[in-house]
């Protein structure tokens, strides 16, 4: 793990409650054939009842909508305490160009503390000089971990499977990685101290 102490942080079920407004909109298009969010456990749980173009399509529109969706309420004090225990944070999201204007406006509406805002189709281009990976797809998750960052986000039924620590809200989130980041200070600290006295022996 790096120590350039830099967060890329996912927007939708990381953020904000995606799942559900996109299941009112399925739903609004679909019908009941559309199950809940509760029942979506797996990624491409869509295939079951809608085909790719109007998922995708319905995806897009709530994007180019974003300044009008709300936040999970611990949101903001989330991310101001990755600012302030020395995060660059980068906001990434697996969304159309198109969406970079809504999405500004959504992250500035709700005062969300952020160095840089990435929109695009792979993230994880973004991973080779990271420490830390807060997401929900299992995808991202998985990549991360392997390409040795801390990998975390909120426990959802599409990505619970996976052998990744995974929290049910920001707030615990936020309080294992200043566990983690304490620990590796411990050990950074132990470390000097030890090649000290090897210095001086």
């Amino acid at each position: 793990m790096n120590n350039n102490k830099i967060a890329i942080i996912d927007i939708d079920n990381t953020l904000w409650d995606f799942a559900n407004v996109l299941y009112e909109r399925l739903y609004n298009k679909l019908g009941s054939i559309v199950s809940p969010p509760s029942e979506w456990h797996n990624w491409h749980f869509w295939k079951e009842f809608c085909d790719g173009e109007t998922f995708y399509k319905t995806v897009r529109e709530i994007h180019l909508e974003q300044d009008r969706f709300g936040i999970y309420p611990d949101a903001g004090e989330f991310l101001q305490t990755l600012k302030s225990t020395g995060f660059q944070v980068i906001i990434a999201s697996h969304r159309d160009a198109k969406a970079l204007e809504p999405t500004f406006r959504w992250l500035k509406k709700h005062n969300l503390s952020f160095d840089s805002l990435h929109l695009s189709y792979d993230k994880t281009q973004l991973f080779s000089d990271c420490h830390l990976c807060v997401d929900d797809s299992p995808n991202i998750l998985k990549t991360a971990n392997e390409k040795g960052l801390l990998a975390t986000g909120l426990e959802f039924p599409w990505n619970k499977k996976i052998n990744i620590r995974l929290f049910q809200s920001l707030s615990q989130i936020t309080d294992f990685i200043k566990k983690i980041n304490l620990k590796n200070k411990e050990g950074t600290s132990k470390n000097a101290k030890y090649q000290s006295k090897s210095f001086n022996g």
